[in-house]
């Protein structure tokens, strides 16, 4: 019996299990040793190459995908994938908005966002404000298409980190807008979290700019949809323009960076997440409710 081969091995993802009988295929023609893998947590398919046949490898794959032109926006030349899909962890978001109207928190004199009591020292408002609604409207608007662009946001980049990220966005973009807003006024709503969401999805692709410029091709398409959808999603001059624009723009760079987290190491971010968005609900209602 042989011994099991001890040289160091990588991972190059293809998504689904033809693609990657169709590189091992191409790769192999290549006298390049390769086996394929399923991933247990995420269930995508995974080549495994030798750590030093890894550049000719993805220099190979590079060169089959230039030749085969029928390009999917949802994949790079190295197989990676970015599914489309909900997470249906936003519908824990939706529901808490929904229970938090329906207790009537909304009236509460020190939950809603006023700036000069933010100014006082009264910082919790700007976390607080996300989760309230004017009326059942207000509150359906941004659970429709909040809970959209919340679900899909979480099923990019990991349900924790992305509601980590969006609720941190929504509740400064309270915090600045006094800034470029003078006079006291009062704020509430998660529409700078739904735009945030917005704001993620948009630079979903710009790690793709780690193969080279020649991925602009794919990055360009998603930052105009996406910066066409703020337009028509958040400009509604009878919303709170300001905070959408804030959190859009404040989403951005959190999906810029969260897009260049591993995916081996998705979900120990995800766990991370969902421990610093729960610390931004707690804390913050906490410290409400004893006030």
């Amino acid at each position: 019996m042989s011994e099991p081969s001890t040289e160091p091995t990588v991972l190059i993802p293809a998504g689904t299990e033809r693609r990657a009988m169709d590189w091992s295929l191409t790769l192999t023609s290549q006298e390049i040793e390769v086996g394929i893998e399923k991933e247990s947590s995420s269930g995508r398919w995974m080549l495994r190459v030798r750590a030093e046949d890894e550049g000719r490898a993805r220099d190979t794959l590079r060169k089959f995908f230039q030749e085969n032109r029928g390009w999917s926006l949802r994949f790079n030349s190295l197989g990676e994938e970015w599914p489309l899909q909900l997470d249906w962890a936003a519908l824990v978001w939706v529901s808490f908005m929904a229970l938090l109207h329906g207790l009537g928190a909304a009236p509460a004199h020190n939950t809603l966002f006023q700036p000069r009591a933010f100014e006082s020292g009264e910082w919790w408002r700007a976390f607080t404000a996300t989760w309230l609604h004017a009326d059942l409207g207000h509150l359906a608007m941004n659970a429709i298409f909040g809970g959209l662009l919340m679900g899909l946001a979480m099923g990019r980049y990991g349900a924790g980190l992305a509601a980590a990220s969006t609720l941190a966005a929504g509740a400064l973009a309270n915090a600045i807008a006094p800034v470029f807003r003078p006079g006291d006024y009062i704020g509430l709503g998660a529409s700078g979290v739904v735009m945030a969401a917005l704001g993620m999805l948009t630079t979903n692709l710009t790690v793709l700019w780690k193969h080279g410029f020649r991925a602009t091709r794919w990055i360009v398409p998603g930052l105009a949809g996406g910066t066409f959808l703020f337009l028509m999603l958040g400009m509604d001059p009878k919303a709170d323009v300001l905070v959408h624009t804030l959190g859009f723009l404040l989403g951005l760079p959190a999906g810029f960076a969260a897009s260049w987290i591993p995916s081996q190491h998705r979900s120990l971010s995800s766990r991370i997440g969902w421990t610093l968005a729960a610390l931004q609900i707690l804390l913050p209602w906490g410290w409400a409710l004893s006030r």
